[in-house]
């Protein structure tokens, strides 16, 4: 993840973001294993654990453009 000390260049932003697709796959994939297999308990802690994860990247993101705003005024 970018940050005001470390940010990122296109490589690896590109990186991440293949990263980012290939896991999604998989866990979009065994999503489905779950929901074909009725495992309801499974697929309702994946729907949780992604609905988590996706809160704080965009708490992370708003930060960062925070920071970001206040640095440029200085």
């Amino acid at each position: 993840m970018e940050s005001i000390n470390r940010e990122l260049n296109n490589t690896e932003k590109e990186h991440c973001k293949k990263v980012t697709m290939k896991i999604l796959i998989g866990v979009i994939a065994f999503a489905i294993c779950c929901t074909v297999g009725l495992i309801q308990d499974m697929l309702s802690l994946i729907a949780l654990t992604t609905f988590i994860i996706l809160i704080s990247q965009y708490v992370g993101i708003l930060k960062y453009k925070i920071e970001n705003s206040k640095n440029k005024r200085r």
